[in-house]
């Protein structure tokens, strides 16, 4: 069930499969608490993306955020070897855990048992399960139904994550990587449609690099790709969040400014030009 709960999963619904497989999960292992924790590149923090609790279970996930793997040494070397760790009583852990310990007692876990989950390139993150309300013992057989929940976990989130990256490269320019001109069009098309609607104002700021033909032709195309690069930067660094910038042209940027007045669109650009100006690239 749910392997085929994720047969026609997008990346539009795909949060929502996610959640209602970790339901399916701890209803039918009967367990207190299911989740799903995302580990960082480099294998040093992790986040709690997604959880389920049963009725009468504290959350956690807010609390579980931009977690440090290195702050619980003993449960992180486990994972990191790619072994799973299962303890059926936390009060009786080793006092190399007593971190961890701590921890788990905080959450009120009586029996906790975590998979590391991982593709070609390595860890990427975890399916944990937790008993709240009485300890369980679980044996190698049982523990091995709980791999199957965790390895389709773990296809579903290889997709998803190749997809995301399919869609990232798609609307994105290579070389700056701010939006392309494809993306650009995508986004205006509903600012167009809220102004006739409801005249909700959007500005248009359009930037051009002075000289650039003449700065590629003397310092060569990587100094030229050096500044096209560090003006992305500038865009992305210096924008509103929900605003859009792009790279339009050769180097010709855009950003879409929403539900702001023409006074406060010019405001925006000459904010941006004076910050361009003493930048210490600036020429």
């Amino acid at each position: 069930d749910i392997s085929t709960q994720f047969l026609d999963s997008t990346p539009q619904n795909f949060d929502e499969k996610i959640n209602r497989m970790l339901q399916s999960a701890g209803e039918f292992f009967a367990v207190d608490r299911v989740y799903l924790f995302q580990i960082s590149a480099d294998s040093k923090t992790m986040n709690n993306t997604h959880e389920w609790c049963a009725a009468g279970v504290t959350k956690q996930i807010s609390r579980m955020q931009n977690l440090v793997m290195d702050d619980y040494p003993w449960w992180a070397d486990h994972i990191r070897k790619n072994e799973y760790i299962y303890i059926d009583d936390v009060d009786a852990l080793p006092d190399e855990a007593q971190k961890e310990k701590k921890e788990f007692q905080y959450q009120s876990i009586k029996t906790i048992l975590c998979l590391p989950i991982k593709d070609d390139t390595g860890l990427f993150g975890l399916f944990g399960f937790d008993s709240v309300h009485t300890r369980r013992t679980w044996s190698e057989n049982d523990i091995s139904f709980f791999q199957i929940a965790a390895n389709t976990v773990s296809s579903a989130l290889q997709k998803y994550r190749l997809e995301q990256e399919l869609i990232k490269i798609s609307i994105s320019d290579q070389l700056t990587g701010l939006y392309n001109r494809r993306h650009l069009y995508h986004c205006m098309h509903p600012l167009l449609e809220e102004y006739r609607r409801n005249q909700r104002p959007f500005a248009v700021l359009f930037f051009d690099i002075d000289y650039f033909k003449r700065f590629n032709d003397t310092h060569g195309h990587n100094a030229g790709d050096f500044i096209l690069q560090r003006c992305a930067d500038l865009f992305r660094d210096n924008i509103r969040p929900f605003d859009v910038a792009c790279r339009y042209g050769g180097e010709e940027f855009i950003v879409l400014a929403k539900g702001v007045s023409s006074i406060f669109a010019q405001v925006m650009a000459e904010r941006l030009l004076e910050i361009a100006r003493n930048s210490k690239y600036a020429f």
